[in-house]
């Protein structure tokens, strides 16, 4: 999905760059767009777009019902990964916004999938199943993001 389309399904949004690769959004889109949930499956909190939850709920449901939510390491999602968070890619202010700032990507298991990295066999586990629910992985991408699945397809 092309930040193009990204913009014109799940908004556009004025910003202005802050330091560490950060931005501020501003409030108003943030406020229509971005939802916290404190019931998701496995997870349990999460802010994110308000138009992924229902899919990414399903997908969460999908892992625990076949008993894998324990591939999932919540300590780690809560001290490392997330959903929304407003800032460029690889927190460098000179790359372009991250899928982050829509609040259609998310950070799994980070520690023990980092950027540039290989895959766990846990997190090729339970890709599948986030690919099936419409997600991309980025352990699949020329330049390994393991941890990162976004949004492609809304379902």
């Amino acid at each position: 999905m092309t930040i193009d389309e990204i913009k014109k399904i799940f908004g556009e949004f004025r910003y202005i760059d802050l330091e560490n690769g950060l931005i501020q959004i501003e409030t108003s889109w943030i406020r229509e767009n971005i939802v916290y949930l404190s019931n998701v499956p496995i997870l349990q909190k999460i802010r994110c777009h308000k138009k992924i939850l229902k899919q990414l709920s399903h997908c969460l449901g999908e892992i625990e019902k076949d008993g894998l939510g324990n591939l999932i390491d919540t300590n780690d999602w809560l001290k490392k990964g997330g959903c929304f968070v407003a800032r460029h890619i690889l927190w460098d202010k000179n790359k372009p916004l991250s899928t982050h700032c829509w609040g259609i990507a998310l950070d799994i298991n980070p520690s023990t999938n980092i950027y540039g990295g290989k895959a766990s066999e846990n997190q090729e586990r339970i890709a599948s199943y986030f690919e099936k629910w419409g997600f991309e992985w980025g352990g699949r991408w020329k330049i390994k993001d393991p941890m990162h699945f976004q949004i492609y397809e809304l379902k």
